[in-house]
């Protein structure tokens, strides 16, 4: 298992383990059932902490990608259910009756439901296979959205996406124009669209996209009582500042947010001891799981 750590990068390395993993899993490289490094052979071919490699592997096995048994080891997850799209309902219920009529048309047709089948599968492999192709930058100021929206990007529409953080362009940009060569989209947030264009100035087509909260997840803060008090746990100052933009964006005012980025687990305890409600960004979920259970 081949994984490279970018250490110049602030992405932290337990989430850069994490998703290479993950897209090792996607292409193929990895099957299920296939054995994975210990947590001390890895950390020692990579020169980091086994503490580190740890964090990586908990998290794959909490999304059901790898799983572990004590003295045999760690293998890729049978039946990988970390790996599936979830498909939301309406999108099954639009598409469904779509597809619906062309099986219906197709049928007429005297074509039999298994060659409709094979004719939907050849297209399916095809579309993949261009998708695959197609090499998209994805561009964000914070870590933690961009490893979380990469995968999303890479998982759920099959392209192969390379993310940017911001910090890391700006320390060579000459170096970030030469890696676009090979790109053949870039995509960012609106937020971040005109810095973006100005750094590429023309080379590539940039789309926007919009990273805001859930709706769910901001309709439950906006149900807060008046003065609440809210604790934001997260790992950068920048993640923060785009949790309170978005509020202020949809006038969710009425609450007392603070935020935190410590990695001290007793200043953490206490940080979100006694508030209301707890906002968690995707890379300290598992360590707000594990203060309040």
């Amino acid at each position: 298992m081949w994984i490279t750590l970018d250490r110049k990068s602030k992405i932290p390395f337990y989430i850069q383990i994490k998703e290479q993993i993950k897209k090792m899993i996607q292409e193929g490289l990895l099957t299920e059932g296939e054995q994975l490094p210990t947590e001390r052979e890895l950390s020692e071919t990579l020169n980091i902490s086994r503490n580190t490699v740890s964090t990586a592997y908990e998290e794959l096995k909490r999304e059901h990608i790898i799983d572990s048994s004590p003295g045999r080891g760690t293998f890729v997850a049978l039946n990988n259910k970390g790996m599936n799209i979830k498909i939301p309902q309406d999108k099954i219920e639009k598409y469904g009756t779509m597809i619906e009529k062309i099986i219906e048309e197709a049928l007429q047709e005297d074509l039999t439901p298994d060659e409709i089948l094979a004719i939907c599968k050849d297209k399916v492999k095809k579309r993949k296979k261009l998708l695959k192709k197609t090499k998209v930058a994805f561009i964000e100021c914070n870590y933690e959205q961009l490893s979380y929206f990469s995968n999303r990007l890479e998982l759920g529409i099959g392209i192969n996406v390379h993310p940017f953080l911001l910090d890391d362009i700006y320390k060579n940009i000459p170096a970030f124009l030469r890696q676009l060569n090979d790109i053949d989209l870039v995509v960012t947030t609106f937020f971040h669209i005109p810095e973006v264009e100005k750094i590429i100035g023309g080379k590539k087509q940039v789309l926007a996209i919009s990273l805001d909260p859930q709706i769910e997840s901001m309709v439950r803060i906006a149900r807060l009582p008046e003065g609440s008090k809210v604790a934001l746990v997260c790992i950068s100052d920048r993640f923060a500042e785009g949790v309170k933009k978005s509020l202020e964006n949809v006038n969710i005012t009425g609450i007392n947010l603070k935020y935190t980025t410590t990695k001290d687990m007793k200043k953490l305890q206490k940080f979100i001891k006694d508030v209301d409600a707890i906002i968690v960004s995707p890379g300290r979920k598992r360590d707000v799981e594990v203060l309040v259970k």
